[in-house]
C-alpha cells in the first residue's frame, strides 16, 4: 500500500508517521523528500517523484509547500497513491508559533515539550509573524482544492489530539496500540509548557 500524508508545518505529521512506523516496520519511510531544510538537516538526498513511486509499501511524509513545489500531476498523485491525508491546525496563532519556535531552534523533526510563554512571545519579530501568516494562509487557502482533487482525507490537529484517532487508524488500516499511542499520540506530549489555557478534557480513542 502507498501512503501520502501531506501537511500544513506544526499539525502533528511527525507523532502520526512515528505511529505509523512502529507499527509496519517492513514500510518504506520517506520523511520530507522534496525539503530543502530537512535534506540539510539529515544530510540526506532528495527523491523524485518518480523515484520514489517505484516502492511497494511506502508512507511518504511532505509539507505541503514543498509538495507544490515538485509540480506533480494531481492526477497522477491520485493515481498512485492508495491512501492521501491532508493536516491542518485550527488554531493559526499557536501554528505560527510553534512553527517559528521550530525555526529558531531547527526542531522540525522533533515533537516534543517545549518551553513557550509571554516572555517567548516577546522575542518574535513582527515581520518574522507576518511572514508566517503569509505563509501558512497561504497553504491554508489551497487545502479544500487540494482535499478535492487528490480525494483526500482531511483532518486537523485538534481534533485528532484533542479527540479521537479513531477514523484515522481505520483508514490507514493500522491498530491501537497502547504503549506507541501513549508514546507518539497522546496528549499530554502536546502540551506546550507555559501555556496557560487548558484543552478540553476527551477521550482519544
Amino acid at each position: 500500500m502507498k501512503i501520502l500524508l501531506l501537511y500544513i508545518p506544526r499539525a502533528g505529521s511527525t507523532s502520526i508517521l512515528r505511529y505509523f512506523k512502529s507499527l509496519k516496520p517492513n514500510y518504506i519511510i520517506i520523511n520530507q523528500p522534496w525539503s530543502e531544510l530537512i535534506v540539510e538537516l539529515t544530510k540526506s538526498n532528495m527523491i523524485s517523484y518518480k523515484n520514489l513511486i517505484k516502492y511497494e509499501n511506502i508512507f511518504v511524509k511532505s509539507d505541503i509547500g514543498s509538495f507544490n513545489k515538485e509540480n506533480i500531476d494531481l492526477e497522477c498523485v491520485k493515481s498512485d497513491f492508495d491512501k492521501i491525508i491532508i493536516l491542518d491546525r485550527k488554531d493559526k496563532e499557536k501554528q505560527i508559533e510553534s512553527l517559528i519556535h521550530a525555526k529558531h531552534n531547527n526542531s522540525f523533526l522533533e515533537s516534543n515539550k517545549y518551553w513557550f510563554d509571554d516572555n517567548y512571545k516577546y522575542t518574535i519579530g513582527d515581520d518574522e509573524k507576518h511572514s508566517a501568516e503569509t505563509g501558512i494562509g497561504e497553504l491554508k487557502n489551497q487545502i479544500p482544492t487540494l482535499t478535492k482533487l487528490l480525494n483526500a482525507k482531511f483532518y486537523y490537529y485538534e481534533d485528532l489530539f484533542f479527540g479521537d484517532f479513531s477514523d484515522i487508524l481505520n483508514y490507514l488500516e493500522i491498530d491501537y496500540n497502547e504503549e506507541y499511542f501513549n508514546l507518539y499520540l497522546d496528549k499530554k506530549n502536546k502540551y506546550r509548557l507555559g501555556d496557560t489555557i487548558q484543552k478540553e478534557n476527551k477521550s482519544l480513542i
